[in-house]
């Protein structure tokens, strides 16, 4: 069991310096053992996550934010529902519930013991999303359930989760990019915050039989493949012509303008893009400074030694230049 911890004081400073008073990720903890940095009212759900009563017909996708969660969830929830398209106008996490709302909106202990009784209430089959590690998840998770583990390059993680910070007025980002990437991102003081470690959780478990590992760099190069993958992972079955239907409606220029979250609400600040932004592989690029990329790339090759990733394939997804 995972206990938690309130971030140092210095941390907490730097937090508050640069989120604003709307902002609900201003109290931070840490888990300990270290894994991720979430909002303190983890505390009101952590033992509610990992007691969820599991079934065979749940799917969970597990992320850690902008990894293409969002765009995994709506090609998954459509495989499982037969390509409907014209349900990917209605809400998506009404179809397909997010575990880590009730701690990113500080809900209450009430509020908390509601979402989940109504989660253990939904008719199956349950699409469940997370970004939470899978170490604190429900225990037989993998035994279970069949899990879509989703990553991408973390650079371009960085510049999507400023871009969503600064957007949602419950986030309240008030700093510049290179401030948030390294004072703000890189030590993980955000919800979710420790990039490499859920990395970890994931790549550590990439062998288990339940567990799809994905790379967003990957779907966006062959999202019919992605779309195969997922089928087979789910032991379910589309015809050529509904999976050519899907692969064409979920381009991300195509989803962009029919997804659910990416229609306006008064949580966002005018004029700082939309929920569903870009989609770009190697967006970083208008973004990092040459000395940025320098310490990120460093950081990125500390990171993946330490965890054990040696696979070309997987460290071309980073991007490292070639003097680091």
């Amino acid at each position: 069991m995972y206990s938690l911890v309130d971030v140092t004081e210095e941390e907490d400073k730097t937090v508050k310096q640069h989120f604003g008073p709307l902002s609900k990720c201003r109290n931070l903890v840490r888990t300990k053992p270290e894994l991720v940095t979430l909002g303190s009212s983890f505390r009101f759900s952590q033992e509610r996550v990992r007691r969820i009563e599991l079934r065979e017909e749940d799917v969970w996708v597990v992320t850690h934010p902008k990894c293409g969660t969002t765009w995994t969830m709506e090609l998954t929830w459509h495989i499982m529902n037969g390509v409907n398209l014209e349900d990917t106008s209605k809400n998506l996490y009404e179809r397909a519930p997010f575990i880590d709302l009730v701690m990113i909106h500080n809900k209450d202990q009430k509020e908390t013991n509601d979402f989940f009784d109504n989660l253990d209430q939904l008719p199956s089959p349950r699409l469940i999303k997370t970004h939470y590690p899978i170490e604190l998840l429900p225990p037989n998770l993998l035994s279970v359930c069949k899990v879509i583990f989703v990553c991408r390059n973390v650079k371009d993680v960085c510049v999507s989760y400023f871009h969503h910070e600064a957007l949602m007025k419950h986030h309240d980002l008030k700093c510049d990019f290179i401030t948030y990437a390294r004072d703000i991102y890189k030590p993980g003081l955000v919800n979710h915050g420790g990039y490499f470690k859920m990395l970890e959780s994931g790549w550590s478990r990439r062998n288990e039989s339940n567990l799809l590992f994905l790379w967003y760099e990957d779907l966006k190069e062959d999202q019919r493949e992605a779309i195969r993958k997922i089928m087979k992972h789910l032991q379910l079955r589309l015809f050529d012509e509904d999976i050519d239907r899907l692969a064409s409606a979920m381009t991300f220029e195509n989803y962009q303008k029919t997804s659910s979250l990416n229609v306006a609400n008064p949580n966002w600040y005018s004029g700082k893009g939309s929920f569903v932004r870009k989609g770009k592989v190697g967006d970083w690029v208008n973004y990092f400074t040459e000395e940025l990329t320098i310490e990120y790339d460093k950081w990125i090759v500390e990171q993946l030694d330490r965890i054990g990733i040696m696979e070309e394939k997987v460290i071309e997804h980073f991007s490292i230049s070639k003097t680091s």
